[in-house]
Order: structure tokens, then C-alpha cells, then sequence
């Protein structure tokens, strides 16, 4: 049975005024704490809290658009930014990203994250991988390196931003190609490295697995998706019936999918009033209250079959989160990556593609962060007729990888 396929990628690329020196260096991964461990709840409930508000913010400016970005991911590649930021600019960026351990801490649990949804032997491919790229001549801080490698096995490569950036360009790209399966392809658009660029940070998340109860494709029928209240679109409706873990309050209808071996599952979130209301009321306590709600019953299910493209630019949306100073040159202060404070957050760009069918579900995302100088008792029904969220979620941390609002599935 052909398996299908979630990847996807941050790019956080550092420009700096001055030519400087770089070493190639590499080595083994840092002791990883015990995926039970407090520090890791703690950053799975951070990375999860700055989810939900990145997606409320996205549904208010958005109108009517489909919704797909990896949180997980632009949270891992943020952080490893996050350890060369100083003083307010470090402040500002752990409010906004819901950074709530010490330095040190926080780097240990997003590695022990990684290390525990990679466990020997799962029922799930799910690769994580970090890498940088860094100007040759140019002298980094050691311990800014150090402290990647240590905790996000973050391999250290030099290329010649200035003198051949369209060549380091192509370099990059092509590995965040060989990490997402070649779905993500020209990552880095021509004009986004320069002369002045000095370190691009890498992050690729790459997933593949089924649905655990696959969806017959002889059950698929056209069926009516409630865009509004007045207009309508004819999708490919998907549906099967079965005991899956399922909740409905005056709110909402929740429905967890699970892939195979039950590590990862798809959470649909399917609200009962006006879009825009609820999302103004979503929040972390509330989502996990419904998933605490769940219980296995019989239950049918019709879920359209949709295949989606995004692409966000999120310097705007992260400076209305609080994320001020790290866009502006002054104040910025990333000096604990080159020792002076010449770097500043210029473009933060996502783009990321989901197809969900009767199999399971295939996707990648990408971003680019560019830093610069300068209970019912009658047999329930789960109708996804109308706009609903969806998740992708590790089960046993509770992580999420991907998440997403399906407006339109007819739209590509």
C-alpha cells in the first residue's frame, strides 16, 4: 500500500554587513532527556499555545483562504535563532514564541522533542533534520555553534554568499529538495540571499505514513461543502463508518484520524457556530479540554478530499505578536551570534502543500526566515461539510506538527 507523505522546512537566513571568517564543523548529538521530562511538557505546551495564536491571527487576516503552516517547524528554527538573540530582542522573541525555559533548558527540550518522536522502529517515518550554512572568512561565535550542534545536530557548511550567492543559493535549495522528497523546490526565490549575507539555519521536518482505518474509494461521492451560509461547492466527499475516539458539545464536533500504529493522528475540529466567533475563543485549555472529552464510538465520517498550496509572509504577523525589535536594526540584538549587533530579522516566509485522500495524507511546508543587517447517545454523525481545522499531532508528546483550516477544498 503506497504510503503518503507530510514534509516540512524552515530556511532562517542571517545577513550581516561585514565579510568575516567560517569552520566547517560537525558532531555527535547532545544527551537527550527523557521525553517525560517536565521541561519538555512545558515546551510542547509553549510550542502548542504559540500554534493556536499563529492560527487565530491567520484566520482574522486570511478572509475566506485555506490555512496550512507547520508550527513545530517555524518554532524549532526560530529557536535555534532565538539562541543568538540578546537582552529585549531575546525578550520579545520568547513571548512571542511562547519560550518559557532558560536558554540552556529550552534548547535540551526541543532536542529531547525530537528524540522522542523519532523512537527505533515506529510505525511512522518522521525525520527532523538541521543544518548551517555559514559565509566563509567569517567568524561566528563558537558557542552559538556549539550549542546548535550540541542540541539540534545542526551540521556547520560554508558556502560564498558574497562572492557566489547564487551558487550558495542553489546549494541550499537543493538540500531542503533532498529533505522534503523534492516537494519543496526553489525554497530561496532569486533576490532572497545577497552579497551581505552571512548564516542561513535549516530545518526540515519529514513525514510519511497511512491512515490506520483507510477510507474506501468506491464510498468517495460528490457531496455539497458549505463554504458560507449562501455559497456552496461540489467536492469529492469521502466517508466511512467505525469506532473512532469522537466528542460533540454546543460547540464543536471533534474526531481524532490516526495513522498507522496510532503514534501520529489527524485532529479534526469541526465548529458549530460562525467561523470567525470561534476563532476568536480558541485557546489551549479549550482544545484540551475537548480532546480530554473524546471516547470511542461508532461514529460516520465524511471528509472531503482537498489538496491545497500556502504561502505567507510572516514579518508582519510575528511583529503584531510582540516579535518588535528582532525586524528592526536598531535595537536587534543577535550578538550572541556574530559578537556585534548587526543582524536583523528581514522576511519570514512560509509556503506549505497538503493533499489529504482516501490513503492517508501527503504535504511540506517550508519557511524562510531571512536576517539581515541594517458524549451523544444517538449514533453520531462527523459532517465535514462546511470549514473545519485539522491537525497533525505526535499522540505521546502531544506535539503539534502541522496545522490547518480547510475553507474551501475545492480550491488549489
Amino acid at each position: 500500500m503506497m504510503r503518503k507523505l507530510i514534509a516540512g522546512v524552515i530556511v532562517v537566513g542571517l545577513l550581516l554587513a561585514y565579510f568575516s571568517v567560517g569552520v566547517v564543523s560537525t558532531g555527535a548529538a547532545a544527551t537527550i532527556p527523557r521525553k517525560d521530562n517536565p521541561d519538555l511538557r512545558a515546551q510542547v505546551a509553549g510550542n502548542s499555545e504559540f500554534a493556536l495564536a499563529m492560527v487565530q491571527k491567520l484566520m482574522a487576516t486570511s478572509g475566506a483562504e485555506n490555512i496550512f503552516f507547520s508550527p513545530y517547524s517555524i518554532s524549532t528554527a526560530l529557536s535555534m535563532t532565538y539562541a543568538g538573540a540578546r537582552e529585549n530582542t531575546a525578550r520579545q522573541m520568547a513571548e512571542t514564541m511562547r519560550f518559557r525555559l532558560p536558554q540552556e533548558a529550552q534548547h535540551a527540550a526541543f532536542a529531547a522533542l525530537a528524540r522522542a518522536m523519532n523512537p527505533e522502529g515506529q510505525n511512522y517515518r518522521l525525520e527532523i533534520s538541521n543544518a548551517l550554512w555559514g559565509q566563509q572568512g567569517y567568524a561566528f561565535q563558537s558557542e552559538f555553534l556549539d550549542l546548535v550542534k550540541k542540541y539540534y545536530e545542526g551540521g556547520f557548511n560554508t558556502v560564498d554568499f558574497a562572492g557566489q550567492t547564487e551558487a550558495s543559493r542553489a546549494i541550499i535549495n537543493r538540500w531542503v529538495e533532498q529533505k522534503t522528497a523534492d516537494k519543496i523546490k526553489d525554497l530561496l526565490a532569486q533576490g532572497s540571499l545577497t552579497p551581505l549575507t552571512r548564516l542561513v539555519l535549516t530545518n526540515a521536518i519529514y513525514f510519511k505514513g497511512d491512515w490506520e482505518s483507510q477510507f474506501k474509494p468506491a464510498m468517495t461521492r460528490p457531496m455539497r461543502f458549505h463554504l458560507n451560509e449562501t455559497q456552496t461547492v461540489d467536492v469529492p466527499m469521502m466517508r466511512q463508518s467505525g469506532n473512532f475516539l469522537f466528542t460533540e458539545n454546543d460547540a464543536v464536533k471533534v474526531l481524532e484520524l490516526p495513522y498507522v500504529g496510532q503514534e501520529l493522528s489527524m485532529i479534526l475540529v469541526l465548529p458549530k457556530g460562525k467561523p470567525e466567533e470561534f476563532a476568536r475563543s480558541l485557546d489551549l485549555t479549550r482544545l484540551h479540554e475537548w480532546q480530554g472529552q473524546v471516547a470511542r464510538q461508532e461514529v460516520d465520517i465524511y471528509l472531503p478530499k482537498f489538496k491545497f498550496e500556502t504561502q505567507y509572509e510572516l514579518k508582519e504577523l510575528l511583529s503584531g505578536m510582540g516579535m518588535l525589535d528582532a525586524f528592526e536594526l536598531p535595537p536587534a540584538d543577535f550578538s550572541g551570534i556574530s559578537g556585534y549587533k548587526d543582524l536583523y530579522i528581514t522576511k519570514v516566509i512560509h509556503k506549505a502543500i497538503i493533499e489529504v485522500n482516501e490513503e492517508g495524507s501527503e504535504a511540506a511546508a517550508a519557511t524562510a526566515v531571512v536576517v539581515g543587517t541594517k458524549a451523544v447517545m444517538h449514533k453520531p454523525v462527523f459532517k465535514a461539510d462546511h470549514p473545519f481545522l485539522f491537525m497533525i499531532r505526535h499522540n505521546e508528546t502531544g506535539s503539534i506538527l502541522f496545522l490547518g483550516r480547510v475553507a474551501n477544498p475545492a480550491a488549489k
